[in-house]
């Protein structure tokens, strides 16, 4: 995590904000489109919210954020709750992408991310046909995360980017930018790597956002189902609403 781009990094940080306690979380609104267009900027993506404070919360509402979409499985959500948001007119809606852990224990075990995304994708289509369907039909701003906000969150995002027209680049350096984001989150799961026999080499891998496993990951896409919008489509999701959700990412 180490080796991030010191000049990428500080290009993505346009999309920092600080909320306490959330790590990774950035607007998608510094993102350009092929065109020069601005994206929306009230679409929002972050790690897990389970250390969210009562004035993180506030912070969240002062964001215009009204709907969070939770994209862990039920284990994941047991294990480490969020905390109630209504004070702030904000909703939780769970789309659990998967509904199982499958960390590796061993350098052998874990087959890099390009082939972990592969399936996710296939396995989490009714999750993902449910955020891009909320996001186009929400008012107000938006927030959708996972664990460590790079996987699961990481694959909506260049979903998402690709449908707006965003360039490949531009869609990788959002995604490898998470690596050097989440370095604070690593200190704290530090522990919970080693009671679970995680090697300090694995956990350092399965943080990491290599930017070979996103262009990968949209050369995938591409060679599957076309390009993002046959993506959505595979899902079931009707193409008004793939339209909808177009014209609310790239409203300029």
């Amino acid at each position: 995590m180490g080796d991030s781009d010191p000049m990428m990094l500080e290009t993505i940080r346009q999309g920092v904000v600080d909320v306490e306690v959330v790590h990774n979380i950035r607007s998608m609104g510094h993102c350009r489109t092929a065109g020069g267009g601005a994206f929306c900027d009230d679409l929002y993506r972050s790690a897990t919210l389970a250390g969210l404070t009562e004035a993180g919360v506030q912070q969240l509402g002062s964001l215009g954020i009204r709907t969070i979409v939770d994209l862990r499985s039920s284990n994941e959500l047991e294990i480490r709750p969020t905390r109630d948001v209504s004070s702030a007119g904000i909703r939780i809606l769970h789309a659990p992408v998967v509904e199982y852990d499958s960390s590796p224990l061993a350098p052998a075990d874990f087959k890099g991310y390009a082939v972990r995304y592969r399936e996710l994708l296939s396995l989490g289509q009714g999750a993902y046909r449910m955020l891009f369907e909320t996001i186009a039909e929400n008012e107000g701003g938006l927030l959708f995360h996972c664990s460590a906000g790079k996987d699961r969150t990481g694959l909506a995002a260049a979903l998402l980017l690709s449908l707006a027209g965003v360039d490949d680049d531009e869609i990788i350096e959002d995604y490898a930018a998470s690596a050097g984001l989440l370095e604070p989150l690593f200190e704290v799961w530090r522990p919970r790597f080693e009671e679970e026999g995680i090697s300090p080499e694995l956990a350092r891998r399965l943080m990491g956002s290599d930017p070979a496993d996103m262009a990968a990951t949209l050369l995938h896409i591409r060679e599957t189902w076309g390009d993002a919008e046959g993506y959505m489509s595979s899902t079931g999701m009707a193409s008004s609403s793939i339209g909808v959700l177009k014209a609310r990412l790239s409203p300029g």
